[in-house]
């Protein structure tokens, strides 16, 4: 369970009521379970589940400083997700410097420091070296932090209890002759609606019903126009798979909600031909086009902007805090989790999926897909007048400057390489991207960069909202 601010009398309480609840027997695992599950089930491993830990976990470099939805990220062996990130896990044991007294049968160490408890697994905002499967960390068990939280064990009763349980194992075909080929497992998904498109995120080749896999974990994605995504790992072992996926209906969009188009991830080489450095960015939604005047009043019950009598403008004059509390009002209306891209997301996204060009737009004629110092008759214009890029976002080239998420950093050196937000640097300046109505062409370009005051308010500076799949 992934919880905010959470103490060990919390825990213990939670465990107590959900027993009595259900009449089960569940109970915080020893830091010895803990591990060897971790570990895939004892096995050498770096972090819980391998060695790419961005893959597993959320922490330090990709979580933004925020708690992530549970099961985002790749599970280990075990088919066990977040062991490593997101939130330190609460474990049985009494803090202990070393394992001199440990029990060699697993169980929870019940002498030494006792006032403390062991925590397990690295969070949010540690390191890669906080997330290795050995770190161990310890707190006063009165305490909570807003990174602690915890997941539940229980024993499994032994053979003399009423429960049976019986191991399922494949059976073998008969008569099977010793060069016979061997012959791999298929999956097929029976999707509605019937004109979902699926895809298995995980491997190049793209589905097929019936498609051929060998045995392993898949991350199957279903989606289709109007409904909710589907994502899930599946276990393919080794007899055919066929699942049946039903896609709810998405509500419809609210009038100051953003149109939001589906960015596929991938690799890219960002910045300019002094500061290329690659970067890889996972998939994301951002709004197709820049926040208007119309969208911000519907929330915000006002308008700043200094161009107000266009509604259907971008909304300008709003510093980078003004877009955080814009931001936080709209979720708590919606109950989605909108927020600024990273300036690699931005990058990504402008160049058309990290293509290698140099402004934000198919046309060699800049006054087609943008509003700048040349055709902006000084002053915004509607959004989505210009022709959009391949990914078809409008106005990623002027119109107004788009806050982005990081903090201002004078070059690339030292900054993610997964996409997400840079947030260490002087973080009383935040980064904007894609020029505005009354720069030149150079200030358009695709790897342009530009700082201010995140409270500083101007006529040039808006924003776009993005949010994770």
């Amino acid at each position: 369970m992934s919880s905010r601010k959470c103490f060990m009398a919390d825990v213990q309480s939670f465990i107590n009521r959900l027993n009595k609840l259900t009449g089960q027997e569940y109970r915080l695992p020893t830091e010895a379970e803990w591990e060897y599950a971790c570990r895939s089930g004892g096995k050498k491993e770096k972090y819980c589940g391998g060695n790419d830990l961005d893959s597993l976990a959320w922490y330090r470099r990709n979580s933004e400083q925020r708690t992530h939805p549970v099961a985002r990220k790749q599970p280990n062996g075990l088919g066990l997700y977040d062991m490593s990130g997101n939130v330190w896990e609460w474990v049985q044991d009494c803090w202990n410097m070393n394992y001199v007294r440990a029990p060699k049968n697993g169980s929870a160490l019940r002498v030494g420091e006792c006032k403390r408890a062991v925590l397990r697994g690295g969070s949010l905002s540690g390191t890669h070296m906080d997330n290795r499967s050995a770190k161990r960390n310890y707190y006063n068990r009165g305490f909570g932090m807003s990174h602690y939280g915890f997941r539940l064990a229980k024993s499994r009763k032994r053979a003399n209890d009423s429960t049976r349980y019986v191991k399922v194992t494949p059976s073998k075909p008969e008569n099977k002759e010793k060069n016979e080929p061997q012959v791999l497992p298929s999956l097929t998904v029976q999707a509605t609606p019937k004109d979902a498109q699926i895809r298995i995120l995980n491997i190049a080749p793209k589905y097929h019903p019936g498609i051929t896999l060998k045995p392993g974990k898949y991350h199957l994605e279903v989606r289709s126009r109007g409904h909710k995504v589907y994502r899930q790992w599946i276990d393919v072992s080794n007899e055919p798979v066929v699942l049946t996926v039903k896609l709810g209906k998405v509500a419809a969009r609210k009038p100051y909600e953003p149109e939001m188009v589906v960015i596929p991830g991938g690799g890219f080489k960002m910045g300019d031909r002094r500061s290329q450095h690659k970067v890889n960015v996972r998939s994301f939604e951002l709004g197709k086009y820049e926040l208007t005047q119309s969208q911000w009043t519907a929330v915000m019950g006002s308008n700043p902007s200094a161009f107000s009598s266009c509604e259907e403008c971008p909304v300008e004059r709003v510093s980078w805090n003004d877009a955080q509390e814009y931001i936080h009002k709209l979720n708590q209306l919606t109950g989605k989790r909108y927020r600024l891209p990273s300036e690699a997301e931005w990058e990504f996204a402008c160049r058309g999926g990290g293509k290698e060009r140099s402004h934000c737009g198919t046309a060699r004629n800049i006054d087609r897909f943008a509003w700048y110092k040349n055709t902006s008759n000084g002053k915004t214009h509607p959004v989505g007048k210009k022709s959009p890029n391949e990914l078809l976002l409008y106005d990623m080239s002027g119109n107004v400057w788009e806050w982005v998420q990081d903090c201002w950093n004078e070059s690339h050196v030292g900054s993610p390489r997964t996409g997400s937000a840079w947030l260490i640097g002087d973080c009383n300046r935040a980064v904007l991207r894609g020029g505005s109505w009354v720069v030149s062409e150079r200030k358009l370009r695709a790897y342009h960069r530009y700082n201010k005051k995140r409270d500083f308010q101007y006529s040039t500076f808006g924003f776009r909202l993005a949010k994770d799949l």
